[in-house]
């Protein structure tokens, strides 16, 4: 197995786990363990031809996640007052 797909992996964990942290909703902290999870599937598993779809569907959820985390980040903002 090529090093690449492993150094890879370790990063999306080390994304992954950083923005788990930093999120309060367990429902995108969920979906960062199960994108992580397909996508290892995928990495470790990728000489079987299905096991590269979860590959794929793995990046796709954490790159959606990653996403939703961002919007939900922002809009849990505090706006500055307004100078009086």
């Amino acid at each position: 197995m090529p090093i690449v797909d492993y150094i890879f992996a370790g990063i999306a964990l080390f994304a992954a786990v950083l923005s788990a942290r930093k999120t309060s909703d367990p429902k995108i902290k969920a979906a960062f363990a199960v994108g992580w999870g397909l996508f290892i599937l995928g990495v470790l598993f990728h000489h079987h031809y299905i096991m590269v779809y979860l590959l794929h569907l793995g990046s796709l959820v954490l790159i959606v996640t990653h996403y939703k985390n961002i919007r939900n980040c922002r809009v849990n903002l505090k706006k500055p007052d307004k100078m009086k």
